[in-house]
């Protein structure tokens, strides 16, 4: 099996479980002033009237229920974080193999994500955001994020040489990473780079939460066995597919807990029915 940077960055990226811990945020922002801002924003939905942040959702639950299933593209994350006996808090992402991920940055929009390994040890990270409602604002996406990188490679500013911007006094009365609250590529960099540039898994012991990490190797390893024999891997653009295949779509919301399934897929639905531009499916998602 591949042991690269690639696979490092694909992997801190598909778990559901992370956010409630590397991008732990102890107050909440105006919504406001949310845009463009992973988690910062608030999730679909309400409780009593109530709109949460996601940060808030994310602190306060993080003892996730994770599922999976296996799509033609690679897998669908679905994980639940019961919030009342009436609500629970939907998040469905979703992993495109081998080196991409889409999932929620507002009830509006979303990232693909996409790891494009360079050598075994260095990959570059390519974001594209999708609007379901206005136009995305370049610039204000754009200046958001050249803070942290230097021109013209992009080549993060934080690093281990700084030990990724740590700040004790912040890790102790605003984030529980200690690393920024502003731009929390900075927090995945860090998962990613840390355990160093090839890790050495035969040393780890993965457990309920690392399920997705799981089901995403054996996928990788069922490939790479399928390709030596001939065959084609997941996710592969067969060219009687390519002009059909659309989505997969994703959704961060607060939903009723009985029936969540239903109500993720009439708000999928309901945003690309939404949007200025053609967003349709022949299906639901």
């Amino acid at each position: 099996m591949p042991r690269n940077a690639r696979l490092q960055a694909f992997e801190v990226g598909i778990d559901p479980a992370h956010a409630s811990f590397l991008h732990r945020f102890f107050n909440d922002a105006s919504l406001e002033d949310t845009y463009g801002k992973q988690f910062r924003g608030a999730s679909a939905g309400e409780i009593d009237g109530e709109k949460w942040p996601m940060t808030r959702v994310m602190r306060e639950f993080d003892q996730p229920d994770i599922a999976f299933t296996e799509q033609p593209y690679g897998l669908q994350l679905t994980t639940l974080r019961p919030m009342t006996d009436k609500l629970t808090h939907v998040r469905i992402t979703n992993a495109l193999f081998p080196n991409t991920f889409v999932i929620p940055l507002s009830e509006t929009m979303t990232i693909t994500q996409m790891h494009v390994p360079v050598d075994d040890t260095h990959t570059y990270w390519y974001a594209v955001f999708t609007s379901f409602a206005d136009p995305v604002n370049k610039d204000a996406m754009r200046n958001q994020r050249l803070e942290a990188v230097s021109l013209p490679d992009y080549i993060p500013k934080s690093g281990r040489h700084n030990n990724w911007g740590f700040n004790p006094e912040e890790q102790m009365t605003r984030t529980f990473l200690g690393m920024g609250e502003d731009d929390i590529n900075v927090h995945d960099q860090w998962a990613c780079e840390s355990m160093g540039a090839i890790q050495n898994r035969t040393r780890e012991h993965l457990g309920t939460s690392d399920k997705v990490i799981i089901a995403n190797r054996r996928m990788l390893a069922k490939a790479i066995d399928d390709v030596a024999a001939g065959a084609l891997p997941p996710g592969f653009a067969k060219a009687e597919v390519a002009n059909t295949r659309l989505g997969p779509d994703t959704v961060d919301g607060i939903a009723p807990a009985q029936d969540w399934p239903t109500w993720s897929r009439h708000t999928m639905q309901a945003k690309r029915d939404g949007a200025p531009w053609d967003a349709s499916t022949p299906h639901a998602p």
